[in-house]
């Protein structure tokens, strides 16, 4: 399986290196006026042990130090608090996730959409945000609540499912009105959903092919991540640190084999450039 990802990706992985993160941006309505402002290992199957967990690893996967993120935490903790009471008590899980997703947007998500912008504790901090570091905020939010949720993903796009009485919901985390599009899609006659936007064929689509996420393979999106940041900074030995652990986390992260192959690259290159002068120094004494 490696050697065959390896040679599936190489070429995409020289010529494209950008980090998971939505594509429906552009699509969805985001919010516009920001409001004021105001990690460890995790058991796979423990909602019950709150969101800080999951915080805590997914920070760190981007590279933070111990007081970054110790921060994270705290902050995340004081949303909590703020979101308990304001009371998230309703039996109905749809309901229950409804209000936790429109506090996230309203009270943490206070900067911009932004494409490579996976970050949670930056997010936390009122920067921008991606699918990558919203999906992260929501699930740690849906877990304080006891809200059955997992992050589901396709190459290039993640985002949360809900476990409700009715079934599962998708949830577009980046989308502020996410909630009342969907309700508005589902009173829509056949004939009605088939004239819908391009955007929601993708997504559609999405949700077909999506691939459910443990917590191990979904922080390993931000070992990727993180991955891709220190390759474009030419720090080629933390990058393939970075892919090779965000591979140990889920084998089938598709886009690591590639960057991993484009970091293994620039290194060669670089000593390459580098022993050229010496080289020619040595050869003209």
């Amino acid at each position: 399986m490696f050697a065959t990802g390896l040679g599936t990706f190489f070429l995409t992985a020289v010529l494209s290196t950008a980090p998971i993160a939505p594509d429906l941006s552009a699509a969805w309505p985001m919010r516009a006026a920001p409001l004021s402002r105001s990690c460890g290992e995790l058991s796979e199957s423990s909602a019950t042990a709150g969101g800080t967990p999951l915080v805590r690893r997914v920070v760190r996967a981007c590279g933070h130090d111990d007081a970054d993120v110790a921060r994270a935490e705290q902050q995340f903790r004081v949303f909590v608090a703020q979101l308990r009471e304001r009371g998230v008590s309703a039996d109905d899980v749809r309901a229950r996730a409804e209000a936790v997703h429109r506090f996230m947007h309203a009270a943490i998500l206070r900067g911009k959409y932004e494409a490579a912008a996976s970050d949670p504790a930056i997010a936390l901090d009122g920067g921008p945000y991606n699918c990558a570091s919203a999906t992260a905020l929501l699930l740690a939010l849906l877990r304080e609540f006891e809200v059955d949720a997992a992050p589901i993903s396709v190459v290039g796009h993640v985002w949360c499912r809900v476990q409700t009485q009715h079934g599962p919901m998708a949830i577009e985390t980046t989308c502020q009105d996410w909630f009342s599009l969907a309700s508005r899609r589902a009173n829509l006659s056949p004939r009605e959903c088939a004239n819908q936007p391009t955007a929601w064929r993708e997504h559609d689509r999405r949700v077909t092919n999506g691939r459910a996420l443990d917590d191990s393979a979904f922080a390993a999106i931000f070992h990727y991540n993180q991955g891709v940041r220190l390759l474009r900074q030419g720090r080629f030995i933390a990058s393939i640190g970075a892919n090779l652990h965000a591979l140990l986390l889920d084998r089938q992260c598709e886009p690591a084999y590639g960057n991993l192959v484009a970091a293994v690259r620039g290194l060669w290159d670089q000593r390459e450039r580098a022993a050229v002068p010496a080289i020619s120094s040595a050869a003209s004494r």
